[in-house]
């Protein structure tokens, strides 16, 4: 309980559960921020993996649909077909056109025009080929020579023959042969069975021999479905690496059949009623419309058409069982996510799908990856959000402890001394903002607090002062009651004897009329006197006044003249350490210009060593040239280098000598500057002690002048002292003054009073005779 009963204890425990609940806000707060984090992320990996995966089967089905479009497109355009479908044609009716070309070749010299024109036909009008396609033969009339479907046309004029369209056929016939050859018709026929005419295209080649045309078409209906079949066999081919593939299923309600399946072929053309295909979960008019869930039952390819008859595309989820590697399938049935098409024209829906089960696991891997970390992460910033806790802790408590609880304890020290009367105490430490104004405030108090005890002190002093007078005073008193009481006592002694003296009284009033008269005329002369004396003392007053005021002056012109000597004896305090350190300045020039004076003669020993060294260098060569003369031949580049060397050693010690005499002046300059810097140096010192001097001469006439003001001061004090004693005594002697006039006065009316008293005598003299004795 002593701990929370002291500020720093509480202090530190409100701290504590501060920190600790703000660390455990915190610490909650990122726990469930880096959740929720880590609940989104996982959220955007799974609908981005989702996106992905819808992405790549819409690019892979838009794939599909383009190759489907492409065939459907190339089946409607009728210059792509007619190129298409020539080269087909061509190969038909040219083997035809061959067998025929030989017989009419072979035969058209022995046989008769007629006969081999009709074997001919008969030939030709035999052909069938893809179960019902034939080759007609018309002339360049154009006229029919052979229809093997409408013989009612044989003979017959064709050239105002036109299609339903107003298509002149027969006539284009001719005229392409005419220009090529050989082309491509197309126009409007009526299929064999059928009554209603449909597009056709024909190739016609021209025999020349006997201008004949021999022609043959296809439907465009017939190429449509070739074309689809095409499309069909393409599709199929159309695998994923992963073994993905396309399907395609009709629009029929309520239950669609399968047109194409690569991978169950057993299905093509069949419905697709079973009740395996009655798992469909959810499906998605388009891109951009929200799911629709089903409750499982709903037939998938149902499920598809459903999908697609909004905005001709949309996605399908159901459950299917999921190969596996060397054969087989799952037991279980696992999320497929498929997306569809709708090829409208055909009235085919194109598909495919891919399995989700592996988002979900990539998701929840990617979901404990971040609840790991953040577990991790939670771990070490509480770890480290309790270490800078207990740093900032040990910190504020240690600051706390600085700045407030011992500043505290001493101001509760401080406060202890103070109350136990002790007002000398001194407050000593640190204290910063509010306790530095406490302890100021307590300061301030403990000042007035010693003032106001001095004050009382002072009080009690003067009371106690009082209270000795006024005991005096009631001792006098007593003493005088006392005394008052023998008069009393005496006085009825006397009043016994009064009357003895009553015979005397009257002579001695006469006799005191007669004192009175004279004390009256004294109380005259007095205040006469007294007059005389107040009109001196006013004129004293004056004077005293004037000493006042010329005291005052001198004293405030004594505080100047100290001021003053204040501010020279600062003045010649700065003088004196501006010398000294000048003196300082002087003593490192005086070292500097001695190390100069070494240096140099350093520096005069190497010139000398340089001398000597050039000395033997220029015997050295004079040796080397004498030995190179002695030489010869042999040694005269020799000798021109010793003669080099010589003149080398001869310039160094010339410079050398120049050298040594500069050096020699500096070291006279130098010895001349230390010379000087000693008596500058020796100056300054004497300079130091005068200034010094001076120093302390001016504080002895501060000391005085302090001095002459304070008496100054005292006599003015004095002298308004002074001043308000002459009041005082002046108005005493008026007081005297008007005592001598009333004693004037009341002298008159004692003398009367005398004369009563001496008739009173006479009256009473019986009674006083009685007394005499």
């Amino acid at each position: 309980m002593k701990f929370f009963n002291s500020i720093q204890g509480r202090v530190i425990f409100f701290l504590a559960v501060m920190l600790l609940a703000s660390f455990a806000l915190s610490m909650g707060y990122f726990s469930l921020s880096l959740t929720q984090f880590a609940q989104d992320s996982a959220n955007r990996t799974e609908k981005n993996i989702y996106g992905r995966r819808k992405s790549e089967l819409q690019h892979l089905v838009s794939l599909g649909y383009t190759t489907i479009t492409r065939f459907y497109d190339e089946s409607k355009n009728l210059e792509k077909l007619k190129q298409r479908k020539h080269d087909e044609l061509k190969k038909i009716l040219d083997a035809v056109y061959s067998q025929a070309l030989n017989l009419y070749t072979a035969n058209k010299d022995t046989m008769p025009q007629a006969e081999l024109e009709q074997t001919l036909a008969s030939m030709v009008a035999a052909v069938r080929y893809d179960g019902g396609n034939y080759i007609w033969i018309n002339d360049m009339t154009p006229a029919m020579i052979m229809h093997p479907i409408k013989p009612a046309l044989n003979g017959q004029d064709l050239s105002g023959f036109k299609d339903p369209a107003g298509t002149p056929l027969f006539n284009e016939m001719v005229t392409v042969c005419k220009k090529y050859g050989e082309g491509v018709v197309s126009y409007m026929w009526t299929k064999p069975g059928e009554q209603e005419p449909k597009p056709k295209i024909s190739y016609v080649r021209l025999l020349p021999g006997l201008n004949w045309i021999f022609g043959t078409g296809a439907w465009l209906e017939d190429i449509e479905e070739q074309m689809q079949v095409e499309a069909l066999e393409a599709l199929r081919k159309m695998r994923l690496p992963d073994g993905g593939y396309f399907w395609i299923n009709d629009t029929s309600r309520p239950t669609p059949n399968m047109i194409m399946h690569p991978t169950s072929p057993g299905l093509d053309g069949k419905p697709l009623d079973n009740p395996k295909y009655k798992c469909a979960t959810q499906y998605q008019d388009g891109l951009e419309a929200m799911p629709v869930e089903t409750d499982g039952t709903v037939n998938l390819f149902a499920a598809m058409v459903t999908a697609t008859e909004g905005t001709g595309k949309g996605f399908v989820t159901y459950l299917w069982p999921k190969p596996v590697q060397g054969g087989g399938v799952t037991d279980a049935r696992l999320p497929k996510l498929s997306y569809v098409q709708r090829f409208e024209p055909w009235g085919w829906i194109i598909g495919m799908g891919v399995y989700i089960d592996d988002i979900s696991a990539s998701v929840g891997q990617e979901r404990d990856f971040f609840h790991k970390h953040i577990r991790s992460t939670l771990t070490g910033i509480s770890g480290a959000n309790l270490f800078i806790a207990a740093v900032l802790g040990m910190a504020f408590i240690w600051l706390f402890r600085r700045d407030v609880n011992i500043p505290l304890s001493r101001l509760t020290d401080f406060a202890k001394e103070v109350d136990n009367g002790n007002l000398e105490a001194r407050i000593d430490g640190r204290f910063i903002g509010r306790i530095g104004n406490l302890r100021l405030a307590l300061e301030a108090m403990r000042t007035s607090v010693k003032e106001n005890m001095e004050k009382s002190n002072e009080s009690a002093k003067d009371a106690k002062e009082q209270a000795d007078k006024a005991e005096s005073t009631l001792t006098r008193v007593q003493d005088h009651v006392g005394q008052l009481n023998k008069l009393l006592d005496r006085m009825n002694e006397v009043a016994k004897a009064a009357m003895q003296g009553s015979k005397s009284m009257t002579a001695k009033a006469e006799e005191l009329s007669t004192q009175f008269r004279t004390v009256t005329d004294g109380a005259e002369d007095q205040r006469n006197t007294l007059n005389k004396t107040m009109v001196g003392m006013n004129e004293m007053h004056e004077v005293v006044l004037n000493v006042a005021s010329n005291a005052a002056e001198a004293a405030s012109s004594a505080d100047d003249a100290r001021n003053t000597a204040n501010n020279g004896a600062a003045i010649v305090d700065d003088a004196v350490r501006t010398i000294a350190k000048v003196r300082q300045g002087i003593e490192e020039l005086k070292l500097s210009m001695a190390e100069l004076g070494g240096q140099a003669d350093a520096v005069g020993k190497v010139m000398n060593v340089i001398t000597d060294i050039a000395d033997q260098t220029n015997l050295l060569a004079l040796n080397a040239a004498i030995e190179a003369a002695r030489a010869g031949e042999a040694g005269r580049g020799f000798s021109v280098v010793a003669d080099e060397v010589r003149k080398l050693a001869e310039k160094t010690m010339d410079a050398t000598s120049e050298v040594g005499e500069n050096i020699r002046a500096i070291q006279n300059s130098a010895q001349v500057n230390i010379t000087r810097v000693e008596a500058s140096a020796k100056a300054a010192g004497e300079a130091s002690e005068k200034a010094n001097l001076s120093g302390s001469t001016l504080s002895e006439i501060v000391d005085l002048v302090s001095s002459n003001a304070a008496q100054v001061t005292s006599i003015a004090s004095a002298s308004e002292e002074q001043s308000a004693t002459t009041e005082e005594m002046g108005r005493n002697i008026e007081l005297v003054n008007d005592i001598a006039s009333r004693t004037v006065t009341e002298m008159a009316e004692a003398m009367n009073a005398t004369r009563e008293l001496s008739l009173l005598a006479e009256e009473t003299r019986k009674v006083i005779a009685s007394l005499k004795e």
